[in-house]
């Protein structure tokens, strides 16, 4: 694998995908990953695309660069850094957050290549949005990240999805959570308090939808209101 310093320099998208690969790589000391950071940063701040080097026929190759900016950044929901390190993770995480890097309503953030509809069940049952992929693997921190970003518990998960035997219905969220994490965790409390508050958001949404639409139609028309006027 390509050192820090053996890596391209020019911002482009092949240089953005090389540094988070050995950002994230087990050898990578953190001295190095301290420096790697920081070019990500700037990388971000200049909104680089990340993209991998291909010869794919579906893809334009006239740059030979397939932009891929999932496959990679999934590696932040996994949470799979040293304690030393998780506070410098977790803010490059939250800038690519706030850069738009992350579809948060994206409901097939995969961890494999081909479409959804070419994989086995198994493998369609791992599907879901950021957030259903970080309660599956993540943190509480990630978790919390997502969170405040805007990411919507309602719909975890995106599907009908099946564990054990068991059935896990599409937007049961407490639910597919408490497989994963048990009552009473952070992970547990922080999706129950996000839950409610999504549910009341909602709920005063339709509400007000509702009333709008009775005020609408009950409302004179212009006619009734100059015979009224004229009376």
């Amino acid at each position: 694998m390509a050192t820090l310093t053996q890596l391209d320099t020019a911002p482009n998208p092949i240089t953005h995908a090389k540094l988070l690969t050995e950002l994230f790589s087990a050898s990578t000391p953190d001295a190095t990953a301290h420096a790697i950071i920081d070019r990500l940063h700037g990388l971000v701040a200049k909104r680089v695309p990340i993209g991998r080097e291909t010869t794919s026929p579906s893809v334009d190759t006239a740059a030979g660069v397939e932009l891929d900016p999932t496959r990679i950044l999934r590696r932040f929901l996994r949470g799979q850094w040293g304690v030393l390190m998780a506070n410098r993770f977790l803010e490059l995480f939250q800038v690519y957050l706030d850069a738009g890097y992350v579809d948060l309503k994206d409901p097939d953030y995969l961890q494999y290549t081909r479409p959804p509809s070419e994989l086995p069940t198994a493998a369609k049952e791992r599907s879901g949005t950021p957030l259903q992929r970080a309660i599956m693997d993540g943190t509480i921190e990630v978790i919390e990240l997502l969170l405040a970003a805007g990411a919507n518990p309602l719909q975890v998960p995106v599907q009908d999805t099946y564990l054990d035997g068991e059935t896990y219905p599409k937007g049961d969220v407490m639910q597919f959570v408490g497989y994963y994490h048990a009552e009473g965790s952070p992970i547990h409390g922080a999706l129950l308090r996000s839950t409610l508050k999504a549910s009341m958001l909602q709920s005063m949404a339709s509400a007000q939808g509702t009333s709008g639409l009775m005020r609408h139609k009950s409302a004179p028309g212009p006619v009734s209101l100059r015979r009224r006027q004229s009376i």
